[in-house]
């Protein structure tokens, strides 16, 4: 009996199917490319001005905390709607099976790419509250610093993979009316065959 959670089990079977389509290597390369240089961008300047910012004021310092938690809030709430709707397939009927394969395709890699822009902004909205948490309780200034650095790093990947998404979005409109467009065009064809 296999006591792994369902949702585990799905994503390492994703993972695994993943692998096996583009290869170990392709799989760092994208990860190191979505992931580690934009958290980088965001990180490696905040861990220079760090000590100016972290002398300013108790409140401007709570309210740029409070202000990446809502706009972390926004973005999952956002991302998880754009989710429900980009699975969405209408009239599938009407294409054929290239159509229908290509787009499969495409659409697995938006839900894999949103599923990561949603993990981003929780991670920021947990980070930016474990901030606060830390420097409220005086834990030592090493660790207000490592959690400052982490939700700048966060910031800033949540930001490149938010203005990633209406790219994503217009890419899969874009599919889907291609797609309609070859079904109507092979509809004619058939009609004037005939």
């Amino acid at each position: 009996m296999n006591r792994t959670p369902v949702e585990w089990r799905t994503l390492l079977s994703m993972m695994s199917a993943w692998e096996a389509e583009s290869g170990r290597v392709e799989i760092v390369r994208r990860f190191a490319l979505g992931f580690v240089l934009p958290f980088l961008l965001g990180a490696v300047p905040s861990y220079f001005f760090m000590p100016r910012l972290l002398g300013a004021s108790e409140q401007l310092l709570l309210a740029l905390m409070a202000a990446f938690i809502a706009f972390g809030g926004i973005v999952a709430g956002f991302v998880v709607t754009l989710m429900l709707f980009t699975g969405r397939i209408d009239n599938s009927g009407d294409m054929n099976y290239e159509a229908a394969k290509g787009f499969s395709v495409r659409l697995k890699f938006l839900l894999a790419s949103q599923a990561a822009t949603l993990f981003s902004s929780l991670m920021l909205c947990f980070s930016s509250s474990a901030w606060i948490i830390v420097r409220g309780m005086n834990l030592g200034h090493w660790i207000v610093g490592f959690f400052w650095v982490i939700v700048f790093g966060l910031m800033m990947l949540c930001l490149v993979r938010m203005l990633a998404l209406p790219m994503q979005i217009f890419e899969m409109h874009e599919s889907w009316l291609d797609a309609l467009i070859d079904s109507k065009e092979e509809q004619v064809n058939k009609k004037y065959k005939q």
